[in-house]
């Protein structure tokens, strides 16, 4: 190493160590350093547990979630020497305070002792935070991270992806998207692991697969991002290069801040508070937070909306048009009669999305009204109202035909016949042969349906048909499928029908010999 590369070396390890004591606040001057700004707030060792700061009763719809950085302070970060805080500020805008909650987060970051945690672990610290303090009840979300807490924040979203839905907007401020040249000098002093994490981006294998994840994320929320204009202790910590790797849109500049003061607003016109009371308003506040359901193939009526069932089937649209997911269930069905559609609820709908409820009569269906409820935070009452019965039995009538012809389609295949008359009486094969039929005719007729509804609609025809073997066959299929089948009532009640058929009760757990009874299909099967 030449002389000059040595001193160069000497002075960036003289003006980091300035800066790290700077940032500790142990000394204001230590030989050689240049003098430290005593109107900054001291920051400790953060020994200050995550908290709520500001909760309203009601809680509002949004909660605002701050997260330190390295060498951080769950407050201390956010605190202006006067003792005036970031969130304090916030709280008194009249156009967003009223609107949000504010939790602060902290995680453990020394700079020269041993127990530090590196990003992964403080993400891990800040989920298990986030769902203590029941942040995530919130039905929206907003991330503010200085720092290193800004790719905190971004592997706690990688690593738990259900709660993209309710984060709209991220707001970095001065966070190192690209590793920070300090670290690089920082590592040969302090002893912390996320400084490893941190160094600059074309030599840190975190940094790019961090990036990587990131961007092939099909949504993601709107990441604003600020970066600091001046140097600190005479080092440039994160320079524009570095923190807007991960923004949408131009990153904007803090004025005459550092990489401390960057989010030490002391004034309600600081440039940190502008930027992002208009991210909050322009990405979060005045948009539609919490779920709402709309029905736009339910006609209302009176304390109920109706659906004209119009075939066999149909098919209407639950839409979720809020800005946070729509829990539902399909629950009081009036009739064992009327199957229904997602099986499986509670579900829910992401914010901005669709859920299809199908709906069909089953075979021996004989009222002109059905009812169920789609429950979600209010109860809306759904009447299922169908006009023309003789029209639909009209069309039972050609589903039952269309089922009667490809079975004698089948069986007038000599080599199929053949097949089936060298199978052993044990076999079940020959069952099976005409389940799959009646189901691949089934699923022509209704390509739409998902694969258990069209097993179930196959079950419901051959018991009609006086078929329960094979009935049982195509039940067990739809419950293979989606065990929750089992569970819906009109699922149950066909349940009942083959077993008071066939005399056996537990049918849909066991596999029992299957043989062909007599059939209400046409003499020519």
């Amino acid at each position: 190493m030449t002389s000059r590369a040595r001193a160069n070396d000497q002075q960036h390890l003289g003006a980091l160590w300035c800066l790290l004591v700077g940032v500790m606040s142990l000394v204001p001057i230590l030989s050689g350093c240049s003098k430290v700004d005593k109107t900054r707030t001291s920051i400790e060792a953060n020994n200050t547990d995550p908290k709520w700061v500001i909760q309203k009763t009601p809680s509002s719809k949004v909660a605002v979630v701050f997260v330190h950085g390295i060498f951080g302070d769950t407050l201390g970060t956010w605190t202006y020497a006067s003792g005036k805080s970031f969130l304090q500020y916030l709280e008194e805008d009249v156009q967003v305070g009223p609107q949000l909650d504010m939790f602060a987060f902290g995680f453990r970051s020394n700079m020269v002792t041993a127990g530090s945690f590196d990003i992964q672990e403080a993400a891990n610290k800040l989920d298990e935070s986030l769902r203590f303090n029941q942040v995530l009840d919130y039905p929206t979300v907003v991330f503010v991270a200085h720092s290193m807490g800004g790719l905190v924040v971004l592997q706690e979203l990688l690593t738990h992806r259900d709660l993209l839905e309710t984060v709209p907007l991220i707001f970095l401020y001065a966070t190192p998207q690209e590793g920070s040249q300090i670290t690089t000098i920082a590592k040969k002093i302090a002893r912390n692991p996320a400084l490893e994490q941190m160094l600059p981006a074309d030599r840190n294998a975190f940094l790019r697969q961090l990036n990587d994840q990131w961007k092939s994320l099909p949504a993601r929320p709107h990441i604003s991002c600020a970066y600091e204009k001046l140097a600190t202790f005479g080092i440039m910590v994160v320079p524009w290069s570095s923190a807007t790797r991960f923004c949408d849109g131009a990153a904007n500049a803090i004025t005459d801040a550092d990489h401390l003061d960057i989010v030490k607003p002391n004034r309600p016109t600081h440039d940190s508070l502008v930027l992002l009371i208009n991210a909050l308003n322009t990405h979060v506040l005045g948009k539609q937070l919490s779920a709402k359901l709309e029905t736009p193939d339910f006609v209302p009526e009176g304390d109920h909306v109706v659906f004209n069932l119009l075939d066999l089937d149909g098919s209407a649209r639950l839409v979720n048009a809020g800005g946070a997911k729509l829990r539902f269930t399909l629950a009081e069905v009036s009739d064992s009669s009327l199957h229904l559609w997602p099986e499986d609820t509670p579900r829910d709908i992401p914010a901005k999305q669709t859920q299809n409820v199908r709906m069909a009569l089953g075979f021996w269906a004989v009222a002109s009204e059905y009812r169920f409820v789609v429950r979600t935070d209010v109860d809306l009452r759904v009447v299922v109202r169908v006009p023309n019965l003789a029209a639909v039995a009209a069309k039972r009538a050609r589903l039952v035909e269309a089922i009667s012809h490809d079975i004698n389609n089948y069986l007038s295949v000599q080599a199929n016949v053949s097949d089936l008359a060298r199978l052993p009486p044990e076999s079940t094969k020959a069952s099976d042969e005409i389940v799959r039929v009646v189901h691949t005719t089934v699923a022509t007729f209704k390509p739409e349906f998902p694969a258990s509804a069209q097993w179930v609609i196959s079950a419901d025809i051959l018991a009609a048909a006086n078929w329960p073997q094979l009935a049982a066959t195509a039940l067990r299929r739809a419950e293979s499928l989606s065990p929750s089948a089992a569970k819906s009532p009109g699922v149950r009640h066909l349940a009942g029908v083959i077993a008071a058929q066939t005399g056996e009760s537990e049918y849909l757990r066991t596999q029992r010999r299957q043989r062909f009874p007599n059939s209400r299909f046409p003499k020519a099967i």
